[in-house]
């Protein structure tokens, strides 16, 4: 296992210096020498977990991609997480697990199929809502981080809805906002900016089939465009998400 967790650093090394075939072969031999060991710690596995994504990272980096090598260790990944998850349900365990759908989700936006890595990114954001539950803190996945990992799922989970039918789109718009609501988005203005989007694509997409649930969603909105206005003045982008909201309700 020692021998592994070397080669693991020098594959790292290699991949921080976008030595990219390189690092995969030295990546390659940490799966050949974990694969033999038939009992595995749980510190040993999530090293093992950790060069595995590690793994997934620069095999989707390197011109000429093995996508079914690279489905095979997304599987890996996922599966070795979510036994550390199982084991601990702390935020380190659900960060990690987090990341694994996320590498899942820029392998299926890799091969252009964004339903899937949409899919993927739902995943993520429900599990890292979780986090801001748990009475920790933790040195790497921060509350400041974690709304990071949440903004980056954003635009993923857009690109879903764009390619589903006004039915799903809306489904998918409604759980995402009701996440960032039940985490508190008022902490990141980028979250908040996202909540106000898909209040605003949910309004828009009842086209008077339900009036009653446009308004509710048109009402959110312009409640935090308030709250914005009252914390930050009419700055630009403010004033600018204002006029539109105006202009689109004037129908409504």
């Amino acid at each position: 296992m020692n021998t592994a967790l070397v080669l693991g650093q020098i594959a790292d090394i290699l991949l921080c210096k976008g030595i990219i075939d390189e690092s995969c072969q030295f990546y390659s031999k940490v799966l050949d020498l974990i694969s033999e060991i038939k009992d595995i710690d749980i510190v040993e596995k999530r090293e093992f977990a950790i060069y595995v994504g590690h793994y997934n990272v620069a095999l989707l980096k390197k011109t000429v991609k093995d996508y079914s090598l690279i489905e095979n260790n997304l599987d890996i990944e996922e599966s070795l997480y979510e036994q550390l998850h199982n084991a601990f349900g702390d935020i380190r365990s659900k960060m990690d697990l987090a990341i694994a759908y996320s590498h899942r989700g820029g392998y299926y936006e890799e091969i252009h199929d964004y339903r899937k890595a949409g899919i993927c990114h739902l995943k993520k954001i429900g599990i890292i809502k979780e986090t801001f539950f748990i009475q920790e803190e933790h040195p790497i996945y921060t509350e400041e981080a974690r709304l990071d990992s949440l903004f980056k799922s954003m635009q993923p989970i857009i690109n879903y809805g764009l390619v589903t039918d006004k039915e799903e789109r809306v489904s998918i718009f409604k759980q995402v906002y009701q996440t960032l609501h039940d985490i508190g988005y008022g902490f990141d203005i980028r979250l908040l900016g996202y909540s106000n989007a898909f209040a605003m694509e949910i309004f828009k997409a009842s086209d008077g089939n339900n009036d009653a649930e446009a308004e509710i969603f048109l009402f959110k909105k312009i409640s935090t465009l308030i709250n914005l206005v009252k914390k930050y003045g009419l700055e630009d982008g403010i004033r600018s998400d204002l006029a539109t909201t105006i202009i689109e309700a004037n129908d409504f």
